[in-house]
């Protein structure tokens, strides 16, 4: 019924809670599922400054983000996994500018059926 399913992912727990429904989803129909978490530059951007200027981080601001973006992408494979997911049948994707438009730009150039 689904052959691909793309979740957005933000590291949020109602992100996570979709990626746990469309990991059962993915069990159930075999389908491939993957991950999508988009880097909105400005929020992140603060988010790492503040984190730099606090801990005394050594890392830049874009490496900073990758870090970021690669926890958000782990944590939700790891709850798909626990849904019943195949790990083989996950991939994860990084992209950045506005949410909305990146999804649905993704979707659509991998052809996801939900």
């Amino acid at each position: 019924m689904f052959g691909r399913i793309l979740v957005g992912v933000d590291g949020s727990e109602p992100a996570l809670q979709a990626v746990a429904l469309a990991g059962g989803l993915s069990s159930a129909h075999g389908s491939e599922l993957v991950l999508v978490h988009v880097v909105q530059v400005s929020e992140i951007a603060n988010q790492a400054m503040k984190i730099s200027a606090t801990e005394h981080l050594k890392d830049d601001h874009k490496t900073i983000m990758e870090k970021l973006s690669q926890k958000f992408l782990a944590q939700a494979k790891e709850r798909a996994v626990q849904a019943g997911a195949s790990d083989r049948k996950i991939s994860t994707v990084t992209a950045d500018g506005d949410q909305a438009r990146q999804l649905i730009k993704t979707a659509k150039r991998l052809e996801a059926d939900l």
